[in-house]
């Protein structure tokens, strides 16, 4: 999408929405939502402030709207500027051929959320998976390894460059650009319940937050945990519809289901 400076020419080819008009002294008053992003510009030689949303494709939409249950029942041409899509709940999302899209119907504001949190651009469909794991480095060089072996691209957040991001910063910067997220369970801490004497083995701390930031950023149908099955070890916390292929010994024991997951989520394996 184009982007726009302080003080340049307006030009039409650009996807915006004009929300406020100033005067020479830049008073006036405003609300921007959240999501967006606002520049000045110059319209018939007034200043104005430009509100620029979100972009995405038609197809992409699509895909979104079927991964997370919604049936498509009108896909048509639009004014001859873009697309309407209809779907099973009654919203209507409205892409325009500059790129720009817009939600109408009872559940707009829902389904809006929804494309925004999804919203991962050109590369939703790469070979980049992300990779979480603990203390277990045989497991973690394994994933790797098969991983490469299939010609996916592993992503490993302490070996990727940090350009003065925290580790929070790092995760919400790296996620967005894989498609599949893979957590490596593994027995490295001991821990027990405050009233309890009976210790078990944990996954880290790290390990647990991290999936955590996978499931919010990706969906759990995009996300797996191997989980290493042994006596003594507390499973991480069991929430419906969560992906565990439980190995006992080594990674390529569940080899096999998970390249099933991996080319459900549209990997070329």
């Amino acid at each position: 999408m184009k982007e726009l400076s302080e003080g340049v020419p307006f030009d039409s080819s650009f996807s915006c929405t004009i929300i406020a008009f100033l005067d020479m002294n830049n008073n006036g008053i405003m609300a921007i939502p959240t999501g967006y992003r606002c520049v000045f510009a110059f319209f018939q030689n007034v200043q104005v402030l430009l509100m620029i949303g979100d972009t995405m494709d038609k197809e992409l939409i699509k895909t979104i709207l079927m991964k997370n249950g919604f049936e498509v029942i009108l896909d048509e041409r639009y004014r001859n500027c873009g697309y309407r899509i209809k779907i099973s709940d009654g919203t209507a999302v409205f892409c325009y051929d500059r790129g720009t899209y817009y939600c109408q119907g009872k559940e707009a504001e829902k389904i809006k959320q929804l494309l925004v949190d999804n919203n991962v651009g050109e590369v939703l469909y790469n070979n980049n998976v992300f990779v979480v794991y603990g203390h277990d480095l045989e497991s973690k060089n394994e994933i790797i390894r098969i991983l490469r072996e299939w010609k996916l691209n592993p992503l490993l957040i302490d070996q990727l460059p940090v350009e003065g991001r925290t580790i929070i910063e790092q995760l919400e910067h790296y996620i967005p650009k894989v498609n599949y997220g893979i957590v490596l369970a593994t027995p490295d801490d001991i821990g027990r319940e405050k009233h309890s004497i009976k210790e078990n083995y944990r996954a880290r701390q790290n390990v647990i937050f991290e999936m955590g930031m996978l499931f919010s950023k990706l969906g759990r149908n995009r996300v797996c945990i191997l989980y290493k099955n042994i006596d003594g070890f507390e499973k991480p916390p069991d929430i419906d519809g969560l992906l565990y292929l439980p190995f006992e010994k080594i990674v390529s024991e569940v080899r096999e289901k998970l390249a099933r997951e991996l080319k459900a989520q549209g990997y070329n394996i």
